[in-house]
């Protein structure tokens, strides 16, 4: 048993010795996906390549989710949505995929939707910081400063010189006094 082991971590050692080198082991279905990370500054040549990650696996809901990422980042809102909601689809336990769906249609003023969405993600995730922080602006983006100064004050206690909430608080005033 022990020698069938030690053979399958040298076997293993080969291949990645080979990955590392750059010579022939057959590619890893993840390898294009790795590129598009690695990519992520160029969103055109990270968007072939997660691209070609989903036509290696179309159920990767992390590579459909950075689809949407990039296309949430270039505001095509509908792109953006289409490939959230497929990585929600796929993966209904993830606490991100429905608070991009929130900031997307958000975006898009559809903020009944959007409050339902991060609703969704709170309850998988309820100390989620980024979620808290989209609450928060939903609240703002709905003009209800109060609810959205409450939130604020949660991520300050949790995560005490939150910038992103420091920011968003320091604003606030300014949306009271408008209403």
């Amino acid at each position: 048993m022990s020698h069938f082991f030690f053979s399958g971590f040298a076997i293993l050692g080969i291949c990645c010795a080979f990955l590392l080198a750059g010579a022939g082991c057959a590619s890893s279905p993840y390898e294009n996906f790795n590129r598009g990370v690695e990519q992520g500054q160029d969103a055109d040549s990270a968007t072939k390549a997660y691209g070609r990650a989903l036509e290696n696996d179309p159920h990767d809901a992390e590579a459909w989710n950075q689809m949407g990422i990039l296309a949430f980042e270039q505001s095509e809102w509908e792109k953006a949505e289409a490939c959230f909601r497929e990585a929600h689809q796929l993966d209904r336990l993830h606490p991100a995929y429905p608070r991009n769906l929130a900031m997307v249609t958000a975006a898009t003023q559809n903020l009944t939707e959007a409050e339902n969405w991060i609703e969704l993600a709170l309850s998988l995730a309820p100390a989620d910081i980024d979620s808290l922080l989209t609450q928060a602006k939903i609240k703002i983006l709905q003009n209800d400063p109060n609810p959205a100064r409450e939130i604020l004050q949660q991520v300050l206690q949790k995560e005490p010189g939150q910038e992103e909430a420091l920011r968003l608080l320091a604003i606030l005033p300014s949306l009271s006094s408008t209403q």
